[in-house]
């Protein structure tokens, strides 16, 4: 509105508005009355929004509301003033003192011949104000004269004037050791400089302010630096890789060279006498340079080295039992035991069970999904059985709840309810979630003397398989016998460590070394590391 009334852009209301410090008007409404209801659509909608102290949008939407037409505006006569206004003055500044429209007095002036005014011609430069370009800083310059700093500016570049610059004392070096250690405003006062001068330099020398929030380095991340790309450090320290580049370049440690490093013999007789994980890790190459490298010298793997021949008793049990319970049965690697199979091209399939006179008198009876539960079958196998019967589908119908059938929740397994109650097993555990009622199953056991010393010195993953329980059982359980439960990271394998892995039986090693047994089993599994013969262990 002021925009319109004023002859001005909104963008230019706004930004004057803002610069003066005044809030956004935001009036609350107030309610039509019966007289101004009786000015809408009579009066043009400007005229009334002046008229009536509101916007134009509200007197719009008042007059959509009551389904008047927008009025035609009343025609206003000239008059012999406003003629003469006419060239007078830019078409804008004319509109604005009669209240016409801008549109309206350039057809006028048109019409009636009137040339259009000129342009004010801008205060034009003097020898004396050129005089005192680049003696001083624009902003100040700008407020000597009256004018805009751009305008200044734009003066000064014209003239091949340099821009003013304070004969600033140079930086010492105890100066630059001081920056980031603070605030950049904390540094310009203590060292009396300016804020901008101090932030300019410390962005010169490549300077990181401190963040308060970043975990401190330690000494075994420190000595990590320059021994593997930054990006990849970052990722195994779980730092961003501007935070690991910037401390590596404080350390004046250079980064990790990416070209490819010749092959010394020193090298190449490592190769096979390990895992290649283990090279990697010696040498400070990546595992696929080493695989890349032992290829092409022809050199067997180290586990392929070491692995005993496979018997005709060993294949007869591939891909009749889980690769994960082959390879504890014959005392081998599941790599090894995946490797062997594929090679023989063998692939584990489930015994298919045999579908008995009940269970085919159940099939069509009821539907596939609700046979499926009921009778612990898949789906696809119900559907296809029923199919090959020639027997059609059966549409569930949806039955109330009642008071008995509801107290069987929880008091049983979902799939013998369903079995009771007729009600599908997808509708059984809708049910019981919405009543808040707990699964029934082997979690509701009471806890043992023997598995609470399970759960006091085993991992929370190894506790609840041994146990048969779910993992967050463990981890309540553990709360609730004061036992840590935070989650935290173990502490990183050390190449010490890694040597002694498979020179012992596990539960040796996980005692020497302090860690749970099931981390040094996982451990040695991932470096592919053949356990102990001699310990026997499965």
């Amino acid at each position: 509105d002021l925009a319109r009334r004023f002859g001005r852009t909104v963008g230019a209301v706004a930004t004057r508005r803002a610069q003066l410090g005044i809030s956004k008007f935001n009036g609350e409404r107030r309610p039509w009355s019966a007289e101004e209801e009786a000015l809408v659509g009579k009066v043009p909608d400007e005229e009334l929004a002046v008229q009536l102290g509101r916007t134009l949008e509200a007197i719009k939407v008042k007059r959509g509301k009551l389904g008047l037409p927008t009025p035609a505006p009343k025609y206003k006569p000239w008059t012999r003033q406003e003629d003469a206004l006419l060239g007078t003055k830019p078409d804008s500044e004319v509109a604005r003192i009669i209240g016409r429209k801008p549109a309206t007095v350039r057809v006028r002036h048109i019409k009636l011949g009137v040339p259009t005014a000129a342009r004010e011609v801008p205060n034009r430069w003097g020898p004396e104000e050129d005089k005192l370009l680049g003696t001083a800083p624009d902003e100040e310059i700008a407020r000597r004269l009256q004018r805009t700093e751009l305008a200044v500016r734009v003066r000064r570049i014209d003239l091949h004037i340099p821009k003013f610059n304070r004969q600033a004392r140079p930086w010492t070096a105890e100066e630059d050791k001081l920056l980031g250690t603070m605030p950049d405003k904390e540094a310009a006062a203590k060292l009396g400089r300016p804020f901008l001068g101090v932030r300019s330099r410390r962005h010169d020398l490549g300077i990181r302010l401190p963040n308060p929030k970043l975990r401190p380095w330690t000494a075994e991340e420190d000595a990590l630096l320059g021994a593997m790309s930054d990006r990849k450090l970052a990722r195994r320290l779980k730092r961003t890789y501007q935070a690991v580049a910037q401390r590596r370049l404080n350390k004046g440690i250079p980064p990790m060279s990416t070209k490819q490093k010749r092959w010394l013999a020193e090298d190449d007789k490592v190769l096979g006498t390990r895992p290649d994980e283990q090279i990697a890790l010696l040498l400070g190459r990546s595992v696929a340079a080493v695989k890349a490298r032992r290829k092409e010298l022809g050199i067997r793997r180290e586990e392929d080295q070491r692995e005993r021949p496979w018997t005709e008793e060993e294949d007869k049990l591939l891909a009749t039992l889980s690769d994960r319970l082959v390879a504890k049965v014959l005392d081998r690697s599941i790599y090894s035991v995946k490797r062997r199979r594929r090679g023989r091209r063998l692939f584990r399939r489930e015994p298919s069970r045999p579908w008995t006179a009940q269970e085919l008198a159940v099939v069509g009876t009821r539907p596939d999904i609700e046979t499926a539960g009921l009778l612990g079958r898949g789906l696809p196998a119900v559907r296809a059985k029923r199919t090959k019967l020639g027997r059609p589908p059966r549409n569930s119908v949806w039955k109330p709840w009642t008071d008995e059938e509801k107290a069987l929740l929880g008091q049983m397994p979902d799939v013998e309810v369903a079995a009771r109650t007729g009600h599908p097993l997808l509708s059984v555990k809708n049910t019981r979630c919405k009543l808040s009622i707990s699964m029934y199953g082997p979690h509701r056991r009471p806890w043992t003397a023997e598995e609470d010393q399970w759960v006091r010195t085993l991992a929370p993953e190894e506790a609840a398989r041994r146990m048969g329980r779910t993992l967050a059982a463990v981890k309540a359980r553990r709360a609730g016998l004061g036992l840590p439960n935070d989650g935290t990271e173990p502490s990183p394998w050390r190449l010490d460590e890694d040597q002694i892995l498979g020179t012992q039986s596990d539960r040796a090693v996980a005692a020497k070394l302090g860690r749970p047994l099931a981390t040094v089993v996982t451990r040695r599994r991932q470096l592919r590391i053949l356990p102990c013969r001699d310990s026997g262990q499965a």
